[in-house]
Order: C-alpha cells, then sequence, then structure tokens
C-alpha cells in the first residue's frame, strides 16, 4: 500500500507544479520543495493538491491503512481526511543565489531554509501561509477559507510569525479537525 500511495501522491504533486507553473527545486522521499512565481500560484497548488490528495480513487488496501482512511465530521457527515495527510507550507522572499548544478536550478540562503520551517508547523492535511505571503491576492480564483494561528515561533525566523491556514471550502471542515 505504501508503494502505491507513493506513486499517486507523486503523481499528483506533478501534475499541480505543471498545472500552476511550479519549479520542483528538490524532492527527498515524499518531500517536495517547489518554487512558484507567485504566492497566488503557490497557494492555488496547494489547495489543489489537497483536494485531488483527498478524491482520489484510493483502493481499499490503501484505506483499511490507519492513516490513510477516511474520517468523517460526525455532526456534517462531512468527508474531512481519505487518503495521506500531507502538511504544506507556502512562504514568500528572495533567494541569496541561484546556481545551475547538474541541469537544475539550486536556490540558496535564509528563505530556504525558512520555508521548512514553515511546512514544519503544520499537521498532515493543513496548509500553512507565512506572514510574508499576506495579505493573499484577490486574483485567487478557488474558493477559500482562511483562519489565524495566531504568532508562533518558527525555526529559521528571527522573530515570532504570524501563521495562516488554509483551505479550499470544499475542505473547510479540516480546519475543526486541526483545532481551528
Amino acid at each position: 500500500a505504501m508503494l502505491l500511495v507513493q506513486e499517486t501522491h507523486d503523481r499528483i504533486m506533478r501534475q499541480g507544479i505543471q498545472r500552476f507553473a511550479g519549479y520542483a527545486i528538490h524532492t527527498q522521499g515524499d518531500a517536495f520543495e517547489i518554487a512558484f512565481a507567485t504566492a497566488v500560484s503557490a497557494t492555488q497548488f496547494c489547495m489543489w493538491t489537497q483536494d485531488q490528495l483527498m478524491n482520489d480513487e484510493w483502493p481499499g488496501e490503501v484505506l483499511r491503512v490507519p492513516q490513510f482512511a477516511a474520517v468523517v465530521d460526525e455532526e456534517t457527515d462531512d468527508v474531512i481526511f481519505r487518503g495521506p495527510r500531507v502538511r504544506m507550507g507556502v512562504h514568500c522572499g528572495h533567494v541569496e543565489s541561484a546556481v545551475k548544478h547538474q541541469g537544475k536550478m539550486v536556490y540558496e540562503g535564509e528563505v530556504m531554509r525558512q520555508v521548512t520551517g514553515v511546512a514544519d508547523s503544520g499537521n498532515g492535511g493543513q496548509i500553512i501561509l507565512s506572514q510574508d505571503t499576506l495579505p493573499l491576492s484577490a486574483d485567487v480564483d478557488v474558493p477559500y477559507v482562511m483562519y489565524d494561528q495566531g504568532l508562533h515561533r518558527v525555526k529559521d525566523f528571527p522573530a515570532p510569525q504570524r501563521l495562516k491556514e488554509v483551505y479550499p471550502e470544499s475542505l473547510a471542515s479540516r480546519a475543526s479537525a486541526n483545532g481551528s
């Protein structure tokens, strides 16, 4: 089941990268670092990807694994989770250097360390935005909900950061499951 989950996860990620004109900087296991031209593109990628992961045709052998099983909101009967619970983070900034190495661009600098800290601030199924992505442009064409997570100490930031949690409206019930 794990091999199938990894293959499906990677396929959906790569489809989203292409759809939203991203650039896969680095992959390791199930982790992807992706650069986008704008915070809007990055956020739309995250919302689209979370929706695709939730609604993929996961076979029974995958859904029988406890961490991939469907979770239903008892009050609304909305499916909150189904399939892998992927955490995502969006952060904006300028790279200190960009060099081509073995045919790929390698970005370096503080912003690259910070984006990992933002992503690591979330739980599976969450999309976390750093304060540097805000305010989110009105150009986002996916209906969404956003929740303020307050100030948090985030790895590789010198001061506490105001984090926001965002979901496409179709997955808004995840907020209560994650304590928002």
